[in-house]
């Protein structure tokens, strides 16, 4: 009964978390193109490669647009609601996921704890709300890897261990790619061994788990390689990759301004981490050490492959956050278990002091933002919501300097306090601020959608921003750029997506008929950098000339 009410309390915090501003915001950077992609999976009934404007769109695998597809279908439309919806569930997915490892290998208290600082990770509050691949690939890897140790660790068998979590691992690849194998049999391989467990290792249920996942993967991959062809096969897994890889420029700024970039991406949790920089803090983990040496090695593994390599995103290593939060965990456990340690209780009053001061300045950034002295960066908050935010983080910074002190008590008060600090931030402070400044042009373009004759239909030259198609209630063909007046018949409707203010000539006359804004955030003064111009093509003196007589007759 003690567990369910458990996992209870951890539905709600992820239902007031990602579920209850779910579509707060406006659709914004690649959503529109995941939401487009996957409505055109629908329109073209074509399941295995796909498209954007009706054109290939191979540079990656299908599942989670099948997702997509699922939640928005089954809801009536795609919308921020239904495209981000997948994202949502599966960070909760995740949080019991980490509550099930947690409180199986050691307490309650640590699993609620790892659930808690994943989903209060300052990255993970964005991602979890936002339609975008790394949500439910981050729930596939993490379901794998913490499976597979738990099974291990508590005896469920070879075949229940290695084959269900393969088929996580094939899900995983079909919804991004090759890290998903890599990060398992890299993590789980090296695990077994530094325990010199070859008996484990090289199990035949081990050789069935691969084969099911080869079989899982073939399902999709030999029908799109029959189509698209072997080269194209392996880009769709790995051309990314591979193209960062290879990439020099930047290697060295990249290597200092990765760490830097990711400690700000894990915050406030990040700054517990800096306690494994203590050779001391590796010894007498007892009971969790296992835990903690399989949550090291797989981060030893998957680090390097988005650290090293030139260009890569700090977003790439958000797949290893739920692992990093059983470390951070970890030292949270420790911090309240051992704090007559002289080096956690200097640690602890200063990242508390940190935290604190932290929460006070962000109050005072709230009603800054609301007095309007933000304002040329386009950011503003109502004064209701900056008033209630800075009650609430002034409130927290006081329990958090009472809690520097720390006793066992206290420091699972400061804990809770992080996450309520995280959490309400985010909902009235991160989002609404966030909103101030976003373009949203759903409205300007089913405007410009009414406008249109129901006899004619839009063309675009070239391919359009995906933002403007997936809003647009038709599809919009794709033409090649005009070299001549014939492209277009007189009267024809088209658009084209360009950069700055000077457009480019076109070989016959045109109107223009609206101007709608792709840009992400509002410019000042009203500025539009990147624009979809929407035009129609004039008759040709000929053609008025043939108008007027027809009419005449």
């Amino acid at each position: 009964m003690t567990r369910r009410w458990d996992i209870a309390l951890l539905i709600v915090f992820a239902a007031v978390t990602f579920f209850l501003r779910l579509d707060y915001l406006p659709i914004r950077g690649e959503e529109s193109r995941r939401g487009q992609a996957a409505r055109e999976l629908v329109e073209t009934g074509d399941w295995v490669v796909l498209h954007q404007q009706r054109q290939q769109y191979v540079n990656k695998p299908p599942m989670f647009y099948w997702i997509l597809v699922a939640s928005a279908e089954s809801q009536g439309g795609y919308n921020p609601w239904t495209i981000r919806l997948p994202s949502a569930i599966a960070h909760t997915l995740t949080m019991l996921l980490l509550y099930l490892y947690g409180s199986t290998l050691l307490s309650r208290f640590t699993g609620i704890t790892m659930a808690l600082v994943f989903s209060t990770m300052m990255a993970i509050l964005e991602q979890g709300m936002y339609a975008e691949i790394e949500s439910v690939f981050t729930m596939f890897i993490a379901s794998s890897l913490l499976l597979w140790h738990l099974g291990y660790l508590k005896d469920w068998g070879p075949y229940k261990t290695w084959i269900p979590c393969y088929i996580l691992v094939a899900m995983g690849m079909l919804v991004k790619g090759l890290q998903a194998p890599i990060y398992f049999g890299g993590g789980v391989g090296l695990y077994l061994l530094v325990r010199r467990d070859w008996k484990f290792l090289f199990h035949p249920a081990h050789f069935l788990g691969l084969f099911v996942f080869v079989a899982l993967l073939s399902i999709w991959w030999i029908p799109f390689v029959s189509r698209m062809g072997v080269k194209v096969g392996i880009s769709a897994f790995t051309g990314e990759a591979v193209a960062r890889i290879f990439t020099l420029k930047g290697f060295l700024g990249h290597l200092w301004y990765f760490p830097v970039r990711q400690f700000s991406d894990m915050a406030p949790w990040s700054t517990f981490l800096l306690l494994f920089t203590l050779p001391s803090f590796w010894k007498n983990w007892g009971e969790k050490r296992q835990v903690v040496i399989f949550s090291a090695l797989c981060i030893l593994v998957a680090y390097p492959s988005v650290w090293l390599p030139p260009g890569g995103a700090v977003r790439y290593i958000r797949t290893m956050y739920p692992i990093l939060a059983v470390l951070v965990t970890m030292v949270l456990c420790r911090l309240v278990e051992r704090q007559a340690e002289r080096g956690i209780q200097i640690h602890w009053r200063i990242a508390m002091s940190f935290w604190g001061i932290f929460a006070i300045v962000s109050s005072g950034l709230a009603i800054a933002m609301a007095a309007g002295a933000f304002e040329k960066s386009r950011l503003h908050l109502p004064y209701p919501m900056a008033i209630l935010f800075s009650l609430i983080a002034i409130s927290i910074s006081i329990g958090l300097f009472w809690a520097s002190r720390i006793t066992t008590v206290r420091s699972r008060v400061a804990i809770g306090l992080l996450v309520g600090f995280m959490a309400l931030g985010n909902l009235f402070f991160i989002l609404p601020a966030r909103k101030s400044r976003l373009v949203d042009p759903k409205e300007a373009i089913l405007r410009f959608h009414d406008q249109i004759p129901k006899d004619k239909q839009l063309v675009s030259l070239g391919r359009l921003g995906h933002k403007f198609t997936f809003w647009y209630p038709e599809p919009i063909p794709v033409i090649k750029w005009p070299e001549n007046e014939s492209a277009l018949n007189d009267g024809d409707w088209f658009c084209f997506q360009h950069l700055g203010s000077k457009l480019p000539k076109l070989p016959f006359r045109w109107e223009k008929v609206a101007v709608i804004s792709m840009d992400r955030n509002r410019k000042p003064g009203g500025r539009i950098i990147k624009a979809i111009h929407i035009g129609r093509k004039l008759f040709t003196p000929t053609e008025v000339s043939m108008r007027k007589d027809a009419t005449a007759n």
